[in-house]
């Protein structure tokens, strides 16, 4: 089973940098869609034309701050993953993030792209791996009374060999 091209939004608004993660992830991700927003509330209208797997969050936006974005994205899009990456280096700010839904905090520095790379590569490890055990469920329930009526001939064939079986060691001398 091949992997679904997986959908990221980044809400950035340095141009610049907007630019650099959209190349970066590219590159090191293969296939992945990527939109960009330069601001909070374009962001969340983003949110009411599509469906994605990941948003990366930039803390301090011209409109709203991060976790203004993060906890109506929450509310739009539940399942929305969501990583903060951000220069805002206040321990209050990540928790405060943390506790409203974001799934990862990332301080903006030289290795925090690659960091970044690391933590998609897991969250979409994850989604695979669960959209799997939801097609195998959906699979089993789907073919329940084929299997129930496989088990029924079994327990009916295994009667027999006992039933024989009986038979044959009640039969005299």
């Amino acid at each position: 089973m091949a992997a679904r091209k997986r959908h990221i939004m980044i809400v950035e608004d340095d141009d610049l940098y907007a630019v650099f993660l959209t190349h970066y992830l590219r590159n090191n991700l293969g296939e992945v869609n990527i939109n960009v927003f330069t601001n909070g509330q374009d962001g969340l209208v983003g949110l009411e034309h599509g469906k994605y797997d990941v948003m990366i969050l930039d803390y301090f936006l011209d409109d709203m701050t991060g976790l203004e974005v993060l906890q109506e994205a929450k509310k739009r899009q539940p399942e929305l993953v969501v990583i903060v990456l951000s220069a805002n280096k206040k321990l209050e700010a990540a928790i405060d993030l943390m506790k409203a839904g974001a799934m990862d905090y990332l301080e903006k520095n030289p290795d925090s792209a690659f960091e970044l790379i690391k933590a998609l590569e897991r969250i979409f490890e994850a989604k695979e791996l669960e959209e799997r055990t939801l097609t195998i469920s959906l699979n089993l329930s789907k073919n329940r009374p084929l299997r129930i009526g496989l088990i029924v001939l079994g327990l009916i064939g295994l009667l027999m060999v006992v039933l024989n079986l009986y038979t044959y060691l009640a039969q005299p001398g």
